[in-house]
């Protein structure tokens, strides 16, 4: 994001914290950017039915804005009006996407690469979200314009001046229950049931008209259009048939993994204040459930009756670390305070002896191959450097080619020149002698014709 506006990004898998009301992008990838979500008119009108499903059963706890799809991965912006409505929102589409889109492409795998990632979107960035969003495949040249895309999008609908997107939802247990195949399309019709997924105005964009979101779509598709049409060039794009032709179980050459949606998207007034509160959250959470582990007695827990899995989760890691804190102390030479250390952490006055200093750790010298260089490096400096060297490869190839027809040249010279001197040498010894001189063919390699020598040469 350029300009004033930051983004915050995290490394490993934070918590979530999005406040009550907060607008929130959600962005989710395929298993190792495989083309699942490949466009076609079944495929999408799946992908519009779940969440159209989804919508239906949470009600008013949500509100989708908008949405961008490809083959590999999707954007959509929502505001939530709680974390706990969104967290059991998102649980349903995901898993719901895994299990429609996997039997209509029959993908045997899981369907996500990981789990999704979001960010809070705060106002003054909303505008570059949303051309971010719209403006979904134009950066890779997949077509001219985000009115092309044939993949779920909401600004195709905008601009055609709907505001509701159409799909139809099937319900897997009425198919089994009524000993329908997925496959049998014939059938399955009679189980599908429409839903519609309706596009809410942004924040920013509360009090418009739809005649106003109509305009402010089309404009917005005509400005993306031509900045990606000057940085393309005179690159062709990929086109939208070609993208509904590939077999959605092929990957992209270069898939761009990255670290997904960062924490906060905005200005670095509002990302200090919303990284303050999820601080102050987080430090909240983590307090109340060590308190709640810390006084939970796993032997009096009732035998057969099913733990919570946050609190098992929690359990796990208190007697992991436990466990650590006893290893550690006992390498150290500390045994007698390993016992002490599975009730709890000693207080610092117990210490009576100080910890021995342990040598760090050296790993053994290791000898680098080329190999083992050339595995380090990222893959597209990899690729590249296999590009160059398939082109150093080539010119060298067209040298050598040169060289031996230079060196043919050389040959077929050398031997037209001995031929040259023998007939002569005849000429001269037959017109010594008195003999009759004869026509001779010589051949001259300059043109490569056989040319009349004529002197003539003797007649044996």
């Amino acid at each position: 994001m350029s300009g004033q506006h930051r983004a915050t990004a995290q490394m490993g898998r934070r918590q979530r914290y999005f406040p009550n009301g907060s607008t929130v992008e959600v962005m989710a990838r395929t298993h190792r950017a495989t083309r699942l979500l490949r466009p076609s008119a079944a495929s999408n009108a799946l992908f519009v039915g779940v969440i159209g499903e989804a919508l239906r059963r949470f009600g008013d706890w949500i509100q989708v804005h908008d949405i961008g799809g490809l083959s590999t991965h999707y954007h959509k912006a929502l505001t939530l009006a709680c974390q706990a409505a969104f967290e059991a929102y998102m649980q349903f589409v995901q898993s719901q996407l895994a299990v429609k889109l996997g039997l209509e492409v029959d993908w045997q795998a899981k369907l996500w690469g990981g789990r999704y990632s979001a960010g809070v979107v705060c106002e003054s960035a909303q505008p570059l979200r949303r051309d971010y969003i719209w403006g979904q495949g134009l950066p890779e040249r997949l077509f001219e314009s985000p009115l092309d895309n044939p993949c779920v999008n909401s600004i195709s609908a905008l601009a055609a001046g709907e505001f509701a997107l159409k799909g139809v939802w099937i319900s897997k247990t009425r198919l089994s229950e009524a000993g329908v195949d997925w496959h049998d399309h014939e059938r399955r019709a009679a189980f599908e049931e429409p839903r519609e997924v309706p596009l809410h105005p942004w924040p920013m964009d509360r009090g418009k008209s739809r005649a106003q979101r109509q305009a402010d779509a089309i404009e917005g598709a005509a400005r993306l259009t031509a900045a990606q049409a000057k940085a393309r060039g005179r690159r062709r794009v990929f086109g939208a048939d070609r993208m509904r032709a590939v077999h959605p179980h092929t990957r992209t050459k270069n898939p761009q993994i990255g670290t997904g949606c960062p924490l906060v998207w905005g200005t670095a007034e509002e990302e200090a204040t919303f990284k303050a509160a999820y601080a102050a959250e987080i430090e909240k959470r983590d307090r109340l459930m060590d308190d709640l582990v810390a006084g939970l007695n796993p032997e009096a827990w009732p035998e057969g009756l099913a733990m919570h899995s946050v609190l098992r989760v929690a359990l796990r890691r208190r007697t992991a670390q436990a466990a650590k804190i006893r290893a550690n102390l006992k390498a150290a030479g500390l045994e007698h305070l390993a016992e002490e250390a599975a009730a709890g952490w000693p207080a610092l006055t117990r210490w009576v002896e100080p910890m021995p200093v342990v040598a760090p750790f050296v790993p053994p010298a290791v000898t680098w191959t080329r190999r083992m260089v050339r595995r380090q490096r990222p893959r597209g400096e990899r690729v590249r450097l296999r590009a160059r060297r398939r082109a150093t490869a080539g010119r060298w190839a067209d040298r050598r080619a040169r060289q031996r027809q230079r060196r043919a040249r050389s040959r077929l010279a050398r031997r037209a020149t001995q031929v040259v001197r023998v007939v002569r040498w005849f000429q001269v010894s037959a017109a010594g002698a008195g003999l009759r001189p004869v026509r001779v063919l010589v051949w001259r390699p300059v043109d490569g014709r056989a040319a009349e020598d004529g002197d003539g040469a003797a007649d044996a």
